[in-house]
């Protein structure tokens, strides 16, 4: 039951990329059940090529495929940001500013301490700073 899963989250194209995982690896697209039995009642078959043109061919869709797989990819990571950004503030300290600081824990799983307050000392970035933190 397992390998029919992965062979259909192997076809089926993933959103931020827009191709199969499958096609992404290999190249092509892997023929499914439903595709077997259109190319018999079609009568559709594959002509044979070279080797030489085959290679040529292949290079040429894997670079083509990851240049558009890039593409889609950068698109669908606007799209999140934009998603993301529409509910945070922008937040600037100067020094002297009192901050908290989220300190993340392995135990348990998936919960983060807040500590503080703290002094920052000063900016590095848009969104890192140096905070003066006693006894470190």
């Amino acid at each position: 039951m397992l390998a029919i899963v992965l062979f259909a989250y192997r076809e089926v194209p993933y959103v931020e990329t827009g191709f199969a995982p499958f096609e992404m690896l290999h190249g092509w697209l892997i023929m499914g059940t439903m595709q077997i039995l259109q190319c018999l009642f079609t009568g559709e078959e594959d002509v044979m090529k070279s080797t030489v043109e085959y290679v040529v061919k292949m290079y040429e869709k894997l670079a083509d495929t990851g240049a558009l797989a890039k593409d889609n990819l950068l698109d669908r990571q606007k799209k999140i940001k934009a998603l993301y950004d529409r509910h945070t503030k922008t937040r600037n300290f100067g020094p002297g500013d009192e901050v908290l600081i989220i300190l993340s824990s392995t135990l348990p799983k998936m919960k983060t301490q807040r500590q503080g307050s703290y002094r920052v000392v000063r900016k590095e970035n848009d969104v890192n700073y140096q905070v003066s933190v006693p006894g470190r």
